[in-house]
């Protein structure tokens, strides 16, 4: 195999098939998986060698890829140039096309999401300074490595970014494409841009874009109409901003790709290790009004975020003796309560135990009772619905405590009276239950959906979705007195709140139960949640909900 400038020469020879049915097909040609078994001091290295119909395209694809090196680009190995074929050897992404990924129907964690958020755009920035457009950024053409990197490929349409005229018979593919390639025929420099923020709404949707719909309906809809893909209401509120800023018509309008990557670096979750070192600055304090007022807590027993617009939910007592769950904006200005207590649509209620908000924005609250409160986005009785693995367990007394949601939508609730978590569909349908070894009175979640569980003056827990007993977390060896009393996990950091005051700080912990380390703060840290980013902490001491900012 000899070199010559940025890429190599092979020969057909020494590539082997190792798959007759191809990794992709397009318009130009077939990917297939390959061996390479030749010119690599370790040996064969498995490939995919892209066959193309064209010599023409061949080359051109040949003369953008070959001076380009980047972790997010698909790396160039080399070429077979014969006269029977022309192929581009090409590292192998194990993992397929984002598109087929997302297609396989289970969201995104959010750590994931915003990782290849940023993997999405970051090709992007570095064509920049090449001056080149992809001109066919999309979901289909972002590939997968084994160790989930996210890859940009497929630069058979790239072009110099000062060429502005377009080739009709090579306009991309339309679910992805800009406006003013559509009606004109012109590329922007910002052409790029617009097709990201489809492929930013894939990410966090999982959907394909204008599925179903003929290229005709597409072209009508996005440049006659001006109409644009529906973002959902639980998106994050910076990237509903910037998906939005992405798909404005006028391309002068958009935001330039080092715009776009500030804007999710901004938005990008705390790390671990900013978690725990902070500093962590003490920001607001709500919920201490004094007298019989609708806003004024007792007892906080547990708190969620709404990940859409940053409201927060609190269940526990009022000063005067009523149960609610008090819900304020993301400033800490009270919106409404709940009354969670006893109405005659209702079976009887106690005080609430756990809140969570679903998918749908609806508060969802656990009071000790068998049954589930389901309340509207306004806080109005909605539904209920009971919960229970059996008919016999039906017949006793039961008290639901823990509450969590999956990445998948499911609800987990914890039954302290007979030790199990049962998983429901948010409509209240039941689909599974587990037996714990302890009461699950606090749940969480972790990103690979293994669950955590605590109980009072109990070492935590780590079980898969199977019950099965992966993980004890142990007491760090300054603790003495240990009293769990909230868990939250961000990604696949848990931590643990300690209801003890004569240890405050919240401890952290890996996914694989080792101890991280403690967050720094100097308050009761029970209950506690954050908001999806980690960049905002919300600890309760008695009646006073604080909110500390990285």
């Amino acid at each position: 195999m000899a070199s010559q400038g940025d890429f190599n020469r092979i020969k057909r020879s020494d590539l082997k098939l190792v798959n007759k049915q191809p990794l992709g097909e397009g318009g130009f040609g077939s990917v297939y998986h390959m061996n390479l078994s030749k010119g690599f001091l370790r040996g064969s290295v498995d490939v995919a060698a892209k066959k193309l119909l064209r010599r023409d395209v061949g080359l051109h694809e040949l003369e953008m890829l070959s001076g380009l090196d980047h972790p997010n680009i698909v790396k160039l190995i080399g070429v077979v140039d014969e006269d029977i074929e022309f192929m581009l050897i090409l590292e192998l992404c194990e993992g397929g096309s984002l598109r087929s990924y997302l297609d396989k129907g289970r969201r995104l964690t959010l750590k994931q999401f915003y990782d290849w958020l940023l993997q999405s755009a970051l090709p992007l920035e570095f064509l920049k300074q090449k001056k080149l457009l992809h001109k066919d950024v999309k979901s289909p053409n972002y590939l997968i490595t084994a160790d989930k990197t996210l890859k940009l490929g497929d630069f058979g349409l790239a072009r110099n970014i000062e060429r502005t005229i377009s080739n009709a018979s090579e306009t991309g593919s339309h679910p992805w494409m800009a406006p003013e390639l559509l009606t004109d025929g012109k590329l922007s420099p910002k052409y790029d841009i617009f097709a990201l923020g489809v492929v930013i709404w894939e990410l966090w949707t999982g959907q394909y874009p204008h599925k179903g719909l003929e290229w005709q309906v597409i072209v009508m809809k996005v440049c006659n109409r001006g109409e644009r893909l529906p973002i959902p209401d639980d998106c994050p509120e910076p990237i509903k901003q910037l998906i939005d800023r992405c798909w404005k018509t006028n391309w002068k309008d958009r935001p330039s790709i080092e715009e776009v990557i500030s804007a999710i670096t901004t938005a990008y979750p705390a790390t671990q290790h900013q978690i725990m070192s902070g500093p962590w600055k003490l920001e607001r304090e709500f919920g201490d009004q004094d007298g019989p007022q609708a806003g004024d807590l007792y007892a906080a027993k547990s708190i969620a975020v709404n990940p859409s617009n940053g409201d927060v939910a609190i269940a526990g007592r009022r000063r005067w003796g009523t149960s609610r769950v008090n819900v304020y904006s993301d400033h800490g200005e009270f919106k409404f309560s709940i009354n969670t207590e006893k109405r005659p649509e209702l079976v009887k209620t106690f005080h609430p135990r756990q809140v969570a908000i679903s998918s749908c924005h609806d508060y969802m609250v656990t009071d000790g009772s068998g049954h589930m409160k389901i309340y509207d986005i306004n806080g109005k009785f909605k539904d209920q619905w009971e919960s229970s693995c059996s008919q016999e367990s039906r017949q006793l007394f039961i008290r639901l405590w823990g509450l969590a949601i999956d990445s998948d939508g499911h609800v987990l609730v914890g039954d302290i009276s007979n030790n199990h978590i049962n998983t429901h569909r948010q409509d209240g349908t039941y689909l599974d239950s587990i037996k714990v070894g302890i009461k699950p009175r606090f749940i969480a979640v972790t990103s690979q959906d293994t669950i955590v569980i605590a109980d009072w003056n109990k070492p935590p827990q780590i079980v898969s979705k199977t019950g099965q007993i992966m993980h004890t977390l142990k007491y760090p060896d300054n603790v003495s007195l240990w009293d769990p009393w909230g868990v939250y996990c961000h990604g696949d950091m848990i931590l643990i709140g300690n209801q003890r005051r004569c240890y405050k700080p919240i401890l952290c912990y890996s996914r694989s139960g080792g101890y991280l380390g403690h967050i720094p703060i100097s308050d009761v840290s029970f209950p506690l949640a954050m908001t999806p980013d980690g960049k905002k902490l919300m600890v309760c001491e008695g009646f006073k909900v604080k909110v500390f900012s990285l």
